[in-house]
């Protein structure tokens, strides 16, 4: 081995070792002598990359693919470092160049797959991991997130066939049997299911994916002993698994203090009378509908229905009202006085920036809904650039919503991050409703209200009154949501999406069983149960 091998084979030790400083030190130096090698470009890209500094990864990864144009490696690394950019349509495109060199690639597959997640085409997503498998049958990484996609997506018979592949292919690795609990608890066998997950143990130090597997085995037990009727032994699990999702979150650019100080300027702001100083604008001549609620209320249930319908569109969880925020500069609740000097060539700018982020990803049709619960929070400036939207409230019993919230692993951002606690949940939940209410009181908003309770148990009335409220004919395939789902093979459906009615049903007063446990927050949030009609 010649001296540039020894150098490079140390800077890979290093590097391997977690010496990052080293290991960039010995790599600079190097490349001072060979400016044109492909290794030190990707070594240095992944030393960033291990620090989370992905500017500089990306920067070093695209030069690395100059020098070596063939490298599928070099590819799928600067993919890797797009996503973590959330440059997405940039990742998607250097990780089918790296596929292009060479298909047999099952880690370039599992990129792949990753970044249809992030795109929410989960269908695309399924396929890309399932190919990886099929490359490499023991590849635990691609397993966790076919296994963890097709549970989500409630695709339980082609669960069932990939676990059985690989627990055969893998020995009964870990993670054959924590899914193979999964599919036991969707079978009903609740202390079989247990059994396992408390025999199963994951490292949380050890790396990201032993990490989100206990994080799995947390929040599926938590659920099986609420399920079983152990409350209290549940509760604790939901607050463990809800700091395994915080330690689990790669990014760490969120903040629940960042999120609450803005819900707190709006609500500074927004006080009676807020809206006499709004110079008038000119009405557009088209206005979407937006479906709003506090999360876990039955905005997703909702949309399945509404899918059903010819002439409706769903936008899902996409960034327009962040568009729309963004142009008119108020997206963190600062500057909002803009909304009182605010023209028509400012409203037709942030117009323009909401449809331009429709078109993303939607086609055309006779009424555009934009479906984000916590977009409740901006009603005002949707109001502001959109006077005639109307909105469709979705509500549940506070308590329950509260709860729902709490029980869940969200993919974390600022708003997210408040669910940490019910206590906290339910100070985003006060502070949320409070803003709606100044929305709804100063403005007159167009607004149709559909209680999760009275979908669950009597959905027709209150979809044939939606669909007079959205001026459209009534059409019978609006009842039939899992038909919708089965249309729309990318919509993010949670586990009470696709199953027998007894299962919405039993989601209903859940919030009494944990009452003893959660006393705080029901005091904080009781006013708005009354408010809403759930009082006792």
């Amino acid at each position: 081995m010649n001296a540039r091998q020894n150098t490079f084979a140390k800077i890979s030790r290093l590097t391997e070792a977690g010496k990052l400083k080293q290991a960039e030190h010995l790599a600079l130096a190097a490349q001072k002598q060979y400016p044109r090698e492909f290794f030190l470009h990707n070594i240095l890209g992944a030393i960033h990359g291990m620090r989370g500094e992905w500017r500089e990864s990306s920067k070093y990864f695209s030069k690395a693919v100059k020098i070596a144009p063939k490298s599928f490696e070099g590819f799928r690394n600067l993919g890797n470092a797009e996503r973590n950019l959330s440059n997405l349509n940039a990742a998607q495109k250097h990780l089918t160049k790296a596929l292009s060199i060479k298909a047999a690639f099952p880690e370039g597959w599992l990129s792949l797959g990753l970044v249809y997640l992030d795109k929410m085409e989960n269908q695309k997503a399924i396929a890309a991991f399932e190919k990886a498998l099929a490359l490499k049958p023991d590849f635990d990484v691609a397993a966790l997130n076919l296994f963890t996609t097709l549970e989500r997506m409630n695709e339980v018979e082609n669960l069932r066939i990939w676990v059985s592949k690989f627990e055969k292919a893998s020995n009964n690795h870990p993670i054959a049997q924590l899914f193979q609990a999964a599919l036991l608890n969707r079978d009903q066998k609740l202390e079989p299911a247990r059994d396992i997950l408390k025999g199963l143990k994951f490292s949380q130090n050890r790396t990201h994916g032993d990490l989100m597997m206990e994080l799995t085995r947390v929040n599926l037990l938590s659920k099986i002993e609420g399920k079983l009727g152990n409350y209290k032994d549940a509760y604790a699990l939901f607050d463990q698994s809800n700091a395994l999702n915080a330690k689990a979150s790669k990014s760490g650019d969120h903040s629940a203090e960042r999120y609450m100080a803005g819900l707190d300027r709006r609500l500074d702001y927004f006080q009676k009378g807020f809206s006499k100083s709004w110079t008038p604008i000119e009405l557009p001549a088209e206005s979407p509908v937006f479906l709003v609620g506090f999360p876990r209320s039955g905005t997703t249930l909702l949309e399945t229905f509404l899918g059903g319908h010819s002439q409706i569109a769903i936008s899902d969880e996409r960034p327009l009202v962040r568009a729309l925020t963004g142009a008119l500069g108020t997206s963190w609740g600062q500057d909002l006085q803009k909304l009182e000097s605010l023209d028509d060539k400012s409203a037709s700018k942030a117009r323009k920036a909401f449809w331009s982020e429709w078109r993303k990803y939607n086609g055309q049709s006779d009424v555009k809904i934009d479906k984000l619960p916590l977009n409740l929070v901006y009603a005002a400036e949707i109001l502001r650039v959109f006077p005639n939207a109307k909105f469709i409230l979705a509500l549940r019993d506070p308590a329950d919503a509260v709860l729902s919230c709490f029980m869940q692993s969200f993919k974390l951002n600022d708003a997210m991050a408040t669910f940490e606690t019910t206590l906290s949940t339910a100070q985003t939940y006060d502070r949320a409703m409070g803003l709606w209410q100044s929305y709804t009181e100063e403005l007159s908003p167009a607004v149709f209200t559909c209680k999760y309770e009275d979908i669950v148990t009597d959905k027709e009335p209150v979809l044939r009154g939606l669909m007079e409220f959205l001026e459209l004919d009534w059409q019978e395939n609006i009842l039939d949501h899992l038909t919708s789902i089965k249309t729309r093979a990318d919509i993010r459906t949670p586990s009470y999406a696709q199953v027998a009615q007894p299962l919405y049903t039993s989601a209903m007063q859940r919030w009494k069983h944990y009452e003893h446990l959660m006393p705080e927050a029901l005091e904080i949030i009781q006013p708005w149960r009354k408010h809403f009609g759930y009082s006792d």
